[in-house]
């Protein structure tokens, strides 16, 4: 508990150095806001042989949204944060029981990020930082001769823990064209690693990727 509180203190301090002065710098064009579709994919983890049956995820595709404010620092790199949204879709099969999970994540990213510019106003980027959130909903599915139905007590899930937060490190390489003189489109492949687990990560692994598009705006 202790430790939540000291990563709760960290990350208000960080938006707010972040948000200062931003009435007077925004007018400097320091400041983008970014809004994001994402889409990804959640890396399963399988015991043993298991019979495919209709609905059961292979390599599902998990959608999520997110909105990011951007500060120019210096030499092209910026400092970025705001919120996450992502649902997860994965499958187990652990004692010979063929189980989904569909969960919701928040998370506050605090990303760094470098630009390097091209020919025509186009750019590319390298962007590194943390995630931190929680995952605020799950839903149990589990395989009968009826067909899927829901579980009505996810407590009984094996290694099941109420501990829900999580933290992730990610990595990204992006391409950015602009649209118009302060709208720019980007496109970026990305990859987290969950060095926080919960206990979701029992039923897969701790690595997922996916691709994000963004649409950002200059402040």
């Amino acid at each position: 508990m202790e430790k939540q509180k000291i990563r709760i203190v960290m990350i208000l301090l960080m938006i707010i150095i972040l948000f200062m002065n931003f009435t007077l710098m925004g007018q400097q064009n320091k400041y983008e806001m970014k809004v994001g579709a994402i889409v990804a994919q959640y890396v399963k983890i399988e015991e043993g042989d298991f019979t495919s049956v209709p609905g059961y995820y292979n390599f599902p595709i998990s959608p999520g949204i997110e909105l990011l404010l951007s500060r120019h620092l210096w030499d092209k790199f910026s400092i970025e944060t705001g919120i996450n949204i992502q649902q997860g879709n994965v499958s187990s099969y652990v004692n010979e029981v063929q189980k989904r999970f569909h969960f919701t994540e928040v998370s506050i990213p605090i990303l760094l990020q470098k630009t390097f510019l091209l020919d025509n106003n186009n750019s590319c980027y390298f962007s590194t930082g943390i995630y931190l959130g929680k995952v605020i909903s799950i839903k149990d599915d589990y395989y009968t001769s009826f067909g899927w139905e829901e579980s009505s007590e996810i407590q009984k899930v094996i290694h099941y823990s109420d501990d829900k937060t999580m933290s992730d490190l990610y990595i990204d390489l992006g391409y950015s064209k602009p649209l118009t003189s302060k709208l720019n489109i980007s496109f970026s492949p990305f990859f987290k690693y969950r060095f926080n687990s919960t206990w979701l990560n029992y039923h897969y692994k701790k690595i997922h990727y996916g691709i994000k598009i963004n649409v950002s705006l200059k402040l």
